[in-house]
């Protein structure tokens, strides 16, 4: 039970920043002038940007500092002002937290669904332009019921899948086709829909994948003559 609530909590936290990957596109461009004094950001420039923040600090969860400094001596310097102890008491909350949510893999080989999920939202929008908010509705959606039912009620195996469950692919299935209905036709509605819960069953990396692949596939359709844009 106490794996559940921490995949919840984890789970809820991933919805959140993924909806957060469409700020730069959707919010951004109506701030007002004056908040910009230099230069108003485009919304590739953010993600430009964002892709490499979240790939150094990936970088720097796998290979440390390039500074000489032990967690030890670190946290000596802090203790010695008032301002420092607070900043050491916070950043251990942090990284207790931190550990608490995140996945073995991550453990080993640093927060690749940070990195990636960044990675996959970027790309989205840099190719496939607004098509790119399905994949981050997908990630929002699919990606969360998936993993929650899938852990919770998830007894049959996908085929050929390692770890998906069928109940947490129909669960992501029916999470976003509610969405997805709202702004397409009945056709194109399941077609996102089922690509959202398979790219997140059969995906390696699903915050890279999900987004590609839905973001492509909502690009597609109209140029093949399916459904509405």
């Amino acid at each position: 039970m106490r794996d559940l609530k921490s995949l919840v909590l984890r789970k809820a936290i991933h919805a959140v920043m993924a909806l957060s990957l469409a700020a730069p596109a959707v919010i951004l461009p109506k701030l007002p002038e004056s908040l910009f004094p230099l230069h108003r950001p485009s919304p590739a420039e953010v993600y430009g940007l964002l892709m490499i923040a979240a790939a150094w600090v990936n970088a720097l969860r796998v290979k440390g500092p390039a500074i000489e400094v032990t967690p030890e001596e670190l946290e000596r310097i802090l203790q010695r002002t008032p301002v420092g102890q607070r900043v050491d008491t916070a950043v251990k909350w942090l990284d207790s937290k931190i550990r608490q949510l995140e996945r073995e893999y991550e453990r080993r080989a640093g927060w690749v669904g940070l990195m990636y999920g960044a990675i996959g939202v970027g790309v989205s929008y840099f190719l496939f332009g607004w098509n790119f908010l399905w994949g981050v509705v997908a990630l929002a959606t699919t990606d969360v019921a998936s993993a929650v039912v899938g852990a919770y009620a998830g007894r049959l195996r996908m085929p050929f899948a390692s770890t998906s469950t069928v109940e947490g692919t129909v669960a992501g299935f029916l999470a976003i086709l509610p969405v997805a209905r709202l702004f397409k036709d009945p056709v194109s509605a399941v077609l996102l829909s089922a690509a959202a819960a398979l790219s997140e069953a059969y995906g390696v990396e699903d915050n890279l994948e999900v987004p590609f692949v839905v973001s492509g596939l909502a690009w597609l359709m109209p140029r093949l003559g399916l459904g509405v844009p």
